[in-house]
Parts: structure tokens; sequence; C-alpha cells
């Protein structure tokens, strides 16, 4: 019997050589990490035009009210701080539109990348390349059907002809975040998952 465990006994597909730094696996890793770092620091971006869009929908009220409380035969019904506000609002949904391209770019980079890896293979701290994958494709999803009533809500809200209507804008525009919950707790998870800064 010999002090040295029996090489016969270990499977030659399990036995992996670690790899090097310049091996195209972990090349393809970290074009993977700096994809989802790209992803996160994007949707902050996001996070911040629909704040601003938050802003540019309460001026919007404002004004609107402040025309709707005129007589009527005084005033513009389009007054200029107005469309100024609504510019803007289009602006920030612009912005929502360029941050979406940049994640189906970034889909697109993380999808040619599948050849180095294999189902077992992790990424980050637990998940494998077609969870990333999934959760990228997710993200993507989530931002075209938040964009699709963003938009909307940015070429009709200056259009308002009641205070209903108009109300009904501002508070979507307001709350449309709480349909994007899955995504705001992906994207934690993914920040998680990749170790980077909340």
């Amino acid at each position: 019997m010999s002090a040295t465990p029996d090489r016969q006994s270990a499977s030659i597909s399990r036995v992996k050589s670690p790899r090097t730094p310049t091996s195209p696996g972990n090349v393809a890793s970290l074009r993977i990490t700096e994809a989802v770092i790209n992803v996160a620091e994007h949707h902050r971006k996001w996070i911040q035009a629909v704040e601003k869009g938050t802003m540019y929908c309460n001026a919007i009220k404002q004004s609107k009210r402040n025309v709707q409380q005129r007589p009527a035969s005084t005033d513009n019904a389009y007054p200029e701080n107005l469309q100024l506000y609504c510019k803007n609002l289009m602006v920030m949904v612009s912005i929502m539109e360029d941050i979406e391209a940049n994640a189906r770019a970034v889909l697109g980079q993380v999808k040619i990348l599948k050849e180095f890896f294999s189902d077992c293979d992790t990424i980050g701290c637990t998940w494998n390349y077609r969870r990333v994958l999934h959760g990228i494709e997710r993200i993507i999803t989530s931002y075209k059907e938040e964009l699709t009533y963003r938009r909307y809500i940015a070429e009709n809200i200056g259009h308002t002809q009641t205070t209903d209507q108009l109300n009904l804008f501002v508070t979507s525009w307001n709350h449309g975040i709480d349909i994007a919950q899955d995504r705001e707790l992906l994207i934690k998870m993914i920040k998680f998952e990749f170790k980077l800064p909340s």
C-alpha cells in the first residue's frame, strides 16, 4: 500500500488545470464582468433620468395648473416654460433609449462569449453563463416595457386637457418604477454577485 492516493481512480474529465491569466476562459470571464459593470453603471443613469423626469413632470403639472386657473382669452395654452419642460422630459426619454440600446449591445457582446463556458463554470460568486445572459435579457425586456409608457407620457403630457388626465400622466411617470421592482432586485443581485458598489 502506498502513501500517495491512487491516481487511477480519478476521472480525467474531472481534472482540470488551473486557468492562467491569459487563458481564453479567464479573459471571457473578465469581459463578462466588464459587461455586467457596464449594465449596472448605465442602470444608475436610468434611475437618474427617471428622477429628473419626475421633476419635469411635476413642473409640467404646476405649469398646466397655472394655465388652467387663468382666463382662457388672456394667455397661450402652451406657455414657454411648459414647452421647455416637455422638451427636457423628452431628453430624459432619449437618455433612457440610449441606455436600452447600450444594454442590447452588451447582450450581444455576452452572447459572443458562449463558446468559452460550460454549464458548470462559475462567473461572479455563484452565477453561471446562462444566468448572466438571462439576467441581462430580463433587464432589457424591462427597459423596453418601461420605455414604451414613459415615451407615451412624455409625448402627450403637454397636451392634456383635463386635470384628471394630467394627474394620471404625472402619477404614471412618478410611480412607473414600481412596475420594475423585479428589475431592481435583479440589479441588486448582479451587484452582489460581481461585488460591485451599491
